[in-house]
């Protein structure tokens, strides 16, 4: 493994470890993030938050593509993605390390798993919004990677949609759970003798049914105009 320091004219240092193979993507992300202003003001924002954050492009197997763990400051990607998907997973980690619903987080808080999960989610969807119009300027103005199917990242504004794909199975885990139960099984894990929900995977709450997707033009980060 590599580790390099990239500063983005702050003193805080931003750590990147990686496999000595991943010299080229490595260098393709830095660029491509050094193009993008709102890029390099999420980095500068988190760093002058955090004083010190490190990303690690791990050689070990990983469920999801990225985690980002608030207790160690670390951001883990899971190795063998392309520089597209190492680039978009990187922004919307980073996105969750800057969200504010997350910042003082602690699982005890929540009666239940479902509650525990549902706020999770509710919360990331929350960063995938900043985080889709950080790479949305990088594709307009930096030369960023356009995905494919834009359609499917633009469905996933609508908070509806986003639980909903929330609560589906898929073989990206193995097909044993949905992206909620991990959530639900993390918590269950931690507090096993917390009562549980009754028989539904999330609670309606009327207050979440509206479509965020307008929220974009308000996600403001700090430095940006």
């Amino acid at each position: 493994m590599k580790t390099i320091i990239v500063s983005f004219g702050t003193n805080a240092a931003l750590k990147i470890s990686y496999p000595d193979q991943d010299d080229a993507k490595i260098e393709s992300i830095i660029a491509l993030i050094s193009k993008n202003t709102l890029a390099v003001h999420l980095f500068v924002s988190l760093l002058a938050k955090m004083h010190a954050l490190t990303v690690i492009f791990t050689d070990k197997s990983m469920t999801s593509k990225g985690t980002w763990f608030p207790e160690t400051r670390k951001i883990r990607i899971r190795n063998g993605l392309s520089v597209e998907e190492s680039l978009q997973t990187l922004i919307f980690e980073c996105c969750n390390a800057y969200n504010p619903r997350f910042a003082d987080l602690k699982s005890n808080a929540f009666q239940t798993a479902d509650d525990y999960a549902k706020y999770i989610e509710e919360g990331e969807h929350w960063s995938y919004t900043m985080a889709y119009k950080i790479y949305l300027h990088g594709i307009l103005h930096a030369a960023w990677p356009k995905p494919a199917d834009v359609s499917k990242f633009e469905a996933a504004l609508s908070k509806k949609t986003w639980m909903e794909k929330a609560k589906t199975k898929c073989s990206f885990y193995n097909g044993a759970s949905s992206h909620f139960e991990i959530y639900t099984t993390y918590f269950n894990n931690k507090h096993p003798t917390a009562p549980k929900a009754n028989d539904h995977l999330m609670a309606r709450d009327p207050s979440n049914d509206h479509d965020q997707s307008d929220g974009l033009a308000n996600i403001k980060i700090a430095g940006q105009k």
